[in-house]
């Protein structure tokens, strides 16, 4: 059995297409897919769009239909090839959200253990 790392709620990642982009991202068990903003997509060179989804947002029953596009994740020097959704979110806390696609079988999440001590409440603390 491999033995799975630990991540924290909220992880420095690489988002990779034609060109890289580091960011931060909140994980989130409850999430199917990985999401990435609009402007972190674009600055990244990320494609193909290789389709639609319907996807389902927390507060409201509705579906929404996303864009899905081809790209490539860094975490913690581990590289994924990852369908990601687009959506703007740039009223988010992160501008990438990692799913259960990226973290089956490969993490753990303690929401108490952070990389480099980023809490959500440290990183608003510090205003980052």
């Amino acid at each position: 059995m491999k033995k799975k790392e630990i991540l924290g709620l909220v992880e420095d990642v690489i988002i990779e297409g034609t060109k890289k982009v580091h960011a931060r991202a909140l994980i989130d068990t409850g999430a199917t897919r990985s999401s990435v903003d609009t402007a972190i997509a674009e600055k990244a060179g990320l494609g193909p769009v290789i389709g639609s989804v319907a996807v389902k947002k927390a507060h409201t029953p509705e579906k929404q239909t996303r864009v899905q596009i081809a790209g490539k994740l860094i975490l913690r020097e581990n590289r994924f090839d990852v369908n990601f959704t687009v959506s703007d979110r740039s009223k988010m806390f992160t501008p990438v959200l990692i799913g259960r696609d990226v973290l089956f079988s490969n993490f753990l999440v303690d929401v108490e253990k952070t990389h480099f001590s980023n809490k959500i409440t440290d990183l608003r603390e510090r205003g980052d």
